[in-house]
């Protein structure tokens, strides 16, 4: 990265952080970006009308030029990022939800990705799941959750792998897919990427954990429930691309015939190592058993012979006696001559 005094030369990056009703945890978002290694860019608050004490969390940032405050009436979580995008200045896009944050390299390793490859539409990373209630951190990373390298759109359209907040994207590809739809109650960001990939963007993976997503009662994922809203998404895809959504469909059918039956053959597998290790449990059983014969019929000739062993010194302890006994007898006897 380029001399960051110098941040004329620096791509200028839009963060985009739409808030309603959760200014308690809007400062951390807005820290996490101030605290980033790369210098140059922009955080673009969206205040969707949001009933709480939003006005004074944002008063002490409002003296830093980078940080722009819009007050709207309340239209919605996409209608809020929708806002952004048009307010937004910069040559690459982050949208960071105001209850998530973002860990102080993530600018930095991502405009140099992107840079690097000038094909690739936008960068992703891994990312942690925080959970509010209990403070437990759990990684999410590509090696659970999959990749996007190799036919994104199926491997999308199967299964939606990430927060938005782990993206950051050039903007003519934010531009060209247009706005957030605003009659999704949640998941709208998977219909975003959705219709991102369908026009043929390319994503880079960057393996490093970069972003916090944060898990709580009041959460969107919490409070609506996604399954209809999933439905509904892949419906409106299948309107607009039903071409795509067809191959996506099929190819995500026979990738998931693959996987169930690689997990067959492993379950095979398991089945033969499980039969194999039965065997040999009965056969060490079997063996134990005539051991523990053998051990039991040497206990009970020890036995006997312990017995033969003490009665013979019983005996002899009884002779020695009688020897004694004799030799006394026979000292009084020389004695009394």
């Amino acid at each position: 990265m380029e001399n960051p005094d110098n941040k004329s030369n620096l791509p200028l990056i839009s963060v985009i952080i739409p808030c309603y009703n959760q200014a308690h945890f809007l400062a951390q978002a807005i820290d996490s970006v101030l605290a980033q290694t790369y210098p140059h860019f922009e955080i673009i608050v969206i205040n969707d009308g949001s009933p709480d004490n939003i006005q004074e969390v944002m008063l002490p940032y409002l003296s830093d030029p980078r940080i722009i405050l819009h007050n709207q009436a309340n239209q919605g979580l996409s209608n809020a990022r929708n806002t952004g995008i048009k307010l937004a200045q910069g040559q690459f896009f982050q949208f960071l939800d105001s209850d998530d944050w973002i860990a102080p390299s993530k600018f930095d390793l991502q405009v140099n990705q992107l840079l690097a490859d000038p094909s690739a539409a936008f960068s992703y990373c891994d990312f942690y799941h925080y959970h509010n209630d209990t403070g437990e951190i759990y990684e999410m990373s590509s090696d659970k959750i999959g990749t996007l390298e190799e036919e994104p759109l199926v491997k999308f359209w199967s299964r939606w792998l990430f927060p938005p907040h782990v993206i950051l994207i050039r903007r003519e590809w934010v531009e060209r897919v247009g706005e957030f739809r605003t009659d999704l109650p949640v998941a709208e960001d998977a219909d975003y990427w959705l219709r991102l990939l369908a026009l043929g963007c390319q994503p880079r993976h960057l393996k490093e954990f970069l972003a916090y997503y944060r898990r709580h009662p009041l959460s969107l994922t919490r409070v609506n429930s996604s399954g209809e809203t999933a439905i509904k998404i892949r419906y409106l895809f299948i309107q607009q691309y039903p071409e795509l959504a067809a191959r996506a469909s099929e190819l995500g059918f026979l990738n998931l015939f693959k996987l169930m039956n690689d997990k067959d053959w492993y379950l095979a597998g398991l089945k033969t190592e499980l039969a194999c290790a039965k065997e040999q449990i009965e056969r060490k059983e079997k063996e134990l058993v005539e051991l523990l014969a053998i051990h039991q019929e040497s206990v009970t000739q020890s036995e006997y012979h312990y017995q033969e062993l003490m009665a013979r010194c019983t005996q002899l302890e009884s002779s020695f006696k009688e020897a004694e006994r004799y030799t006394l007898s026979l000292e009084e006897l020389l004695q009394k001559k």
